[in-house]
């Protein structure tokens, strides 16, 4: 069975027992990389993903030593908020 023929399963047996797109149903593609990638969505156009910023889907530089750390504190604080993303 093919890699993608997998993915659609898993997404079809989450659906089935409402539990979303959660990447702990899901399980992504071995090719989307670690389960430990972190990826801080804020508002529609700034994305953090692991040590990067992007904005309006363009790469934009690597975070410095010193916003990665803030970046691990706004999360850690944001957890309940609904103005950001973090998986």
């Amino acid at each position: 069975m093919t890699v993608a023929k997998k993915f659609e399963q898993r997404v079809a047996m989450c659906q089935k027992k409402r539990q979303g797109a959660s990447n702990r149903c899901i399980k992504p593609p071995p090719f989307c990389g670690e389960a430990e990638t972190k990826m801080t969505k804020f508002g529609s156009n700034c994305i953090v993903l692991q040590d990067e910023l992007y904005r309006d889907k363009r790469f934009i530089r690597k975070l410095t030593p010193s916003e990665e750390v803030e970046l691990i504190e706004i999360t850690n604080a944001m957890q309940g908020s609904s103005d950001a993303f973090v998986s």
